[in-house]
């Protein structure tokens, strides 16, 4: 290392690496941030859209009891699931 906490290094330099990692470290947590509300977003439509599909299945219309209900109710689910998971992918870095 170059000396931080002894006396070897100027005061400016020490100054000068910390304000640095207070930078780098100030703009990755920005970024978390950025994209904190872009996966909030995804989670409340994807909630909003299970909410309606489970209303959907404990409330049908009353022409709907064939019993089929409840397939129809798994396989609404499982494409708002599968639609957030695709969406929620495509917001992640690529590594």
């Amino acid at each position: 290392g170059i000396g931080l906490s002894g006396t070897s290094a100027a005061g400016a330099v020490r100054w000068t690496i910390f304000a640095l990692g207070f930078l780098v470290a100030g703009s990755a947590g920005m970024e978390q941030l950025g994209q904190f509300g872009q996966h909030r977003v995804l989670s409340r439509d994807a909630r909003e859209e299970l909410l309606t599909a489970g209303f959907g299945y404990l409330l049908p219309e009353p022409d709907a009891n064939d019993g089929t209900a409840f397939e129809a109710f798994r396989v609404c689910v499982e494409k708002i699931l599968n639609g957030y998971n695709e969406k929620y992918n495509k917001t992640l870095p690529s590594r």
